[in-house]
């Protein structure tokens, strides 16, 4: 009694993200992009399957003239590296918006039209057609060139000087980034990194306990104090005197009364390494993506790999279908 359906509208839009919320998980690829080496790893190998060495482009006019124009104008656009910036941001963002200034600063058209990339924090909001929520009519896109500049004015632009794809349903506003699912366990490998080096810093800790024998307060004080490297020059916490390892070499003379013992901690958590694998399994399942792109080929063998492949190869066809559609329409 009481149980909302899942097919009701309160729950339909309850699993909706905000465009608020997506602004900040795009500022959070990012961010992961440039820290975080799995998921750099999973975007750079996705970027580089998907484009390779760059778009190539022929005109379908037999006109010679019409294919050196296209190739004029994407050589006065600065277009090479631009294509793999585009699919880069998509996958970061889950959006691509390009603007064409199809008139000169005089008013008249220009003869090789300038086109721009807009980059997500641009874009303020998406004006829709009244009587249909999948038609945009315009963009408000604030005029602050970086991400850093404070967002002062903003212009209106008309749909038709903007080809914007998103990643998302068609009356949603902005898109969604498309490796969102994967952020959550590469944070969760990172922490569990961190925390693998901490505890290899405990484990690899060797500590040397001189043990005097019988030995009185007053003698194990005299034999502490009499330690060669308890200088007033080597001063720990509380400016209490440090006591050194001997240095490789150092030969320590002592009597019956003194025995020297090496001890280290035993902490266990030797099968961790297996946690840290099913981690990085998550992730790429998320970003649907083979064991081996992030870096592990221990587990993989002509069979598996051929299997593992074959998914693998039908995203990225799926996904050149996809792009190949945006650069067939920023040509149009």
């Amino acid at each position: 009694e009481g149980a909302r359906s899942i097919f009701s509208a309160d729950a339909y839009f309850s699993i909706l993200l905000t465009d608020e919320m997506k602004y900040r998980a795009m500022q959070n690829a990012y961010k992961f992009y440039r820290e975080d080496p799995v998921f750099r790893c999973i975007v750079n190998n996705l970027l580089n399957f998907i484009i390779g060495k760059g778009l190539k482009f022929k005109a379908t006019d037999e006109d010679p003239a019409v294919d050196a124009y296209l190739k004029k104008w994407w050589k006065a656009n600065k277009m090479d590296g631009k294509d793999a910036e585009l699919i880069k941001r998509h996958l970061l963002t889950g959006e691509m918006m390009m603007r064409f200034y199809k008139t000169g600063l005089t008013g008249v058209l220009a003869k090789m039209p300038a086109v721009r990339i807009i980059p997500f924090w641009r874009i303020s909001a998406v004006r829709r057609k009244a009587d249909d929520a999948e038609v945009i009519e315009s963009f408000k896109l604030w005029k602050a060139s970086t991400i850093t500049a404070p967002h002062m004015e903003y212009e209106e632009v008309d749909a038709a000087d903007v080809l914007f794809w998103k990643n998302a349903m068609p009356e949603e506003d902005r898109g969604e980034p498309p490796l969102l699912a994967a952020m959550r366990p590469c944070k969760w490998y990172q922490d569990w990194m961190q925390n693998r080096v901490v505890l290899n810093r405990f484990r690899t800790a060797i500590v040397l306990f001189k043990k005097v024998l019988k030995g009185t307060p007053g003698r194990v004080s005299s034999v502490s104090a009499a330690n060669p490297d308890a200088t007033t020059n080597h001063t720990g916490a509380g400016g209490k005197i440090e006591k050194r390892l001997p240095k490789a070499g150092t030969m320590v003379t002592h009597n019956d009364s003194i025995e020297y013992e090496w001890k280290n901690p035993n902490l266990g958590a030797g099968d961790a390494g297996e946690d840290g694998r099913k981690i990085l399994l998550y992730a790429a399942a998320a970003a649907q993506v083979p064991e081996f792109i992030l870096g592990d080929a221990s587990n993989a063998n002509l069979a598996s790999t051929f299997v593992a492949e074959s998914p693998f190869i039908r995203q990225i066809e799926a996904y050149q279908d996809y792009f190949e559609t945006f650069f067939e329409e920023m040509f149009q």
